[in-house]
């Protein structure tokens, strides 16, 4: 009794702090506090607000709830200085500590216990702006206005988050009450309306039906200058509108980065989620852009844009997945069946029109069939016609057809594009060796096949022409050129009969010794073998 009479602040004080440790307990317990003051209507309206009510809200209206109950009880006394003192002062002590969420329930109360007074709204919109709530620090700034409409902090204060929130007829006239006050203008008023202008003239521009390409770059050039220098980045329209024509543009790097701030705008905003996965989709990065979708499903399960790119996004990369398998375990005939389909199902994607092809080629590559490989690599360089990949590829492709100069000319292509791989000069001079080799003896031509053909096409063309060239089936004048055309035919089978010759011949390697002793080892098949100019061959077919 004597601490009420004598030193009544502090009293309410202390009570003050053990109603917000009490509301901490029943924060943790997740329940509701019963209230035992069941006289006042006043205090009854504002426990149910604060029983539905949840996270950040839930501080205040708890807070509230216990100041009204403690005025309805008369624990505060009429001597104070101002019924809010003590949450502005509580609110003081946690915004020090830290403890954002707390300081804005402090002054929340000292809000609702002296609606009159402007310092708890200013100070609550001060935490606003610091957690990036300017919409809420906006509406604390406009009471403060209200209530004291010559108070120059608080102009000023409105006048940078108006700029940042986009509310340019606003701003206006706040620059017209500073004129008029005599303080320093934040932005001038050609400033203001140089943006007004720009901004328009770029909503127009962005809104243009006809070469929509043309319209969004001059629209971009026209909004990026603005929210570079800081103004209209809280407002989710202007950086809504910069994320889709960025997308629209094709500058889906620069999307990625300015999608991410229209999400901190909202983490509940779908669009802006969905614009985010468009874009990391066009980069080709398809794991991000459904980590995206699926946070937007979470919302909202049938978004439709969501929905449908989430949908092309996973049929994409099931079918990758299957081809990349077949082309791991060497099926490259399934695996180039793989891609082609897996292109089917965004033909216009250009990451992808790519990459895609570039895998094509090399599974074409791979299985030999160098025609096929060639139109897949094509297609990847009219995307990229810098691509290294591709031109290896096609540089290999070119080989497979026998154009030994233009598959050359892609791999010198290849290093002046990337000169600092060495695994180019290797090909370089494979290429080199090839283009040499096909000027002395081209032993597929000799058996009149390609260099894709099977072991059993090249056995099938070797029997032909052995019975061909038989002792017994030429004319004793045609002997002689017979004979030298079935030592061609023998040497040549010699090397591409066998694996391991075939695979150095390739490469571009020297196998004439070689596929000599080849020809010597061969026995069977047609007894007594040839003698041609005192030289015995003798060759057999091998199953």
């Amino acid at each position: 009794y004597l601490s009420v009479v004598f030193h009544p602040f502090s009293f309410v004080f202390r009570l003050y702090i053990v109603t917000s440790d009490l509301y901490v307990f029943f924060l943790r317990i997740r329940r509701p506090p019963r209230s035992t003051l069941s006289s006042s209507s006043a205090a009854s309206d504002v426990y149910k607000r604060q029983v539905s009510t949840q996270s950040t809200g839930a501080v205040e209206s708890t807070m509230r709830a216990l100041g009204l109950l403690s005025m309805m009880a008369g624990l505060l006394t009429p001597g104070m200085a101002s019924p809010g003192d003590g949450a502005i002062t509580a609110g003081d002590a946690a915004l020090r500590a830290g403890k954002f969420p707390a300081a804005i329930g402090h002054y929340s109360l000292a809000c609702d216990l002296d609606p009159k007074s402007y310092l708890g709204f200013l100070k609550r919109s001060s935490v606003h702006t610091v957690l990036g709530h300017k919409r809420s620090a906006l509406r604390d700034l406009d009471r403060v206005l209200a209530l004291s409409p010559t108070h120059s902090n608080a102009l000023l204060k409105r006048v940078k988050l108006r700029m940042e929130c986009c509310e340019l007829e606003g701003v206006e006239a706040d620059i017209a009450a500073a004129t008029k006050a005599g303080l320093k203008q934040p932005i001038s008023p050609e400033k203001l309306s140089m943006i007004k202008r720009n901004y328009q003239q770029a909503m127009a521009l962005a809104a243009r039906t006809y070469d929509p390409v043309g319209g969004g770059r001059s629209a971009l050039g026209l909004l990026m200058p603005i929210t570079q220098e800081g103004y209209c980045t809280d407002s989710e329209e202007m950086m809504s509108t910069i994320v889709k024509l960025l997308l629209r543009v094709g500058e889906n790097e620069q999307a990625v980065v300015e999608g991410g701030k229209l999400i901190k705008l909202d983490r509940n905003n779908i669009e802006a989620l969905g614009l985010r996965a468009e874009a990391f989709w066009q980069m080709g990065d398809s794991d991000m852009s459904v980590k995206h979708l699926r946070e937007g499903l979470k919302k909202d399960p049938e978004h439709k844009v969501c929905k449908a790119l989430h949908k092309k996004v996973r049929n994409l990369q099931r079918r990758l997945a299957n081809a990349d398998q077949d082309l791991e375990a060497g099926n490259f005939e399934d695996a180039a069946s793989g891609y082609e389909r897996a292109l089917t199902v965004d033909p216009n994607h250009r990451f992808f029109a790519h990459d895609l092809n570039v895998k094509l080629c090399k599974a074409h590559v791979k299985g030999k069939i160098g025609d096929k490989a060639m139109v897949a690599c094509d297609a990847a360089l009219r995307v990229d016609d810098q691509s290294v990949d591709a031109l290896l590829l096609r540089g290999e492709a070119k080989a497979l057809l026998e154009d030994f100069e233009g598959s050359l000319q892609d791999y010198k292509k290849a290093k002046e594009i990337r000169g600092d791989d060495r695994s180019i000069d290797e090909k370089i001079q494979q290429g080199q060796r090839l283009l040499e080799q096909s000027k002395r003896k081209n032993y597929y031509k000799i058996i009149g096949v390609k260099r894709s053909a099977s072991k059993s096409e090249i056995k099938r063309e070797y029997r032909k022409l052995a019975l061909k060239y038989h002792p017994d089936k030429v004319e004793e004048a045609d002997k002689e050129d017979a004979e030298k055309k079935f030592r061609d035919v023998a040497e040549a089978y010699g090397v591409l009969s066998d694996d391991d010759l075939r695979t150095k011949y390739d490469n571009g390697e020297d196998v004439s010794g070689q596929a000599q002793q080849q020809q010597g080892g061969h026995s069977g098949g047609f007894p007594g073998g040839f003698n041609f100019g005192g030289q015995q061959f003798h060759f057999h077919f091998r199953n």
